[in-house]
């Protein structure tokens, strides 16, 4: 029994290793964007460093600051997914009315990341466009019926007021994750995932209560008014408590890794020496159900590993549900695994439901 808990154990740690790495990896690479900024442009940089800390803009981009030639170049070498080069004077000819046109190269088949990129950008241009019409319908009014302060102080006002407008919009929202995972993290979630898959493979240990050898006792037991069923609770009753110590004996190994990893959802719950006793039942239950169909011996090993292994891909202990189809999800929910782990991840951490 130990020799097969060693085993399951080694491969499911390294199967949590390979998904933990797998799903923490960055799913979208960032836009590398080239941006020219002449050097007397100091307003300009000030500017753009604004935009570039915004939420919306660097959770798809980011800015490289290089001179006109090296972002023309790094753009059409494929280095950079689009360059901008801002005009010297810009700042002062945007004031004045002339809009000089910052020059953008962009490509014809951008992808997701320039796609993206491309309509935060359509979004700062509208932004701007509103900016400059109301500068300027202050401007005429003030050419027409006069004003307190000079054209130029009503531009430059006017235009730090929509900056702030807009930087501002952020305040609006409020921030939230959501993740395939639900509350958990991925350590919490496979740590959960792991204790059910090598508590289902412990099964292999109790084999030897269904060999065909022990005909003679179970013949014995009969004479002496020890039916099938009653047989079956023995039997039950007989595996509870190993499966129920095997359980708390993983449940203390993951704290003391959670510790180490310092998870922040690691902690001890006394409830957990309560809540094992309905998990140890379930599964003793379970392993009697498969020996008693599938028969005696090696076959009933058999049997209860491939079960075990459809029933772990399609309940969502290896790949999360949100990443599965609705048929498999809807299969998946007549696997006694999905509401074990429901009850592991309450006992754990008092999640109710998990993420299962």
């Amino acid at each position: 029994m130990l020799l097969v808990v060693a085993v399951s154990l080694a491969v499911v740690a390294l199967l949590s290793f390979v998904m933990i790495k797998l799903l923490s990896s960055q799913g979208l690479t960032l836009a590398r964007i080239g941006v020219s900024i002449p050097e007397d442009e100091a307003i300009t940089s000030y500017v753009t460093s604004f935009v570039e800390s915004m939420d919306s803009v660097k959770s798809v981009c980011t800015f490289e600051y290089m001179d006109e030639e090296r972002a023309v170049k790094e753009f059409n070498e494929g280095k950079l997914q689009a360059s901008v080069v801002i005009p010297s004077g810009f700042y002062h000819d945007v004031q004045v009315g002339l809009n000089p046109p910052a020059v953008i190269y962009f490509p014809e088949d951008p992808g997701l990341v320039g796609s993206l990129f491309k309509e935060v950008l359509t979004s700062g241009v509208s932004y701007l466009q509103t900016a400059e019409a109301g500068v300027y319908a202050a401007i005429d009014t003030a050419y027409t019926y006069g004003s307190a302060i000079s054209i130029a102080d009503i531009g430059q006002l006017l235009a730090l007021d929509y900056v702030s407008e807009v930087l501002a919009r952020d305040n609006l929202f409020e921030s939230t994750s959501v993740s395939a995972l639900g509350e958990m993290t991925l350590y919490s979630y496979y740590f959960v995932a792991g204790v059910i898959i090598i508590l289902a493979f412990s099964g292999i240990a109790y084999s030897f209560m269904y060999e065909r050898s022990s005909k003679a006792v179970n013949d014995k037991l009969r004479m002496n008014g020890i039916n099938t069923f009653t047989g079956a609770v023995a039997r039950v009753i007989a595996m509870t408590p190993f499966v129920y110590l095997t359980g708390m004996l993983l449940y203390f190994i993951g704290l003391i890794i959670g510790s180490r990893l310092e998870d922040d959802m690691t902690s001890y719950s006394s409830g957990v020496w309560a809540w094992m006793i309905p998990v140890a039942v379930i599964f003793a239950v379970y392993f009697e159900i498969v020996y008693d169909i599938a028969g005696r011996g090696k076959t009933g090993i058999f049997v209860l590993v491939i079960i075990n292994v459809i029933g772990i891909c399609i309940s969502g202990l290896i790949v999360p549900p949100a990443y599965m189809s609705d048929i498999t999800n809807k299969i998946g929910s007549y696997i006694p695994f999905r509401y074990i782990s429901r009850l592991l991840s309450y006992a754990f951490y008092g999640i109710k439901g998990g993420v299962l």
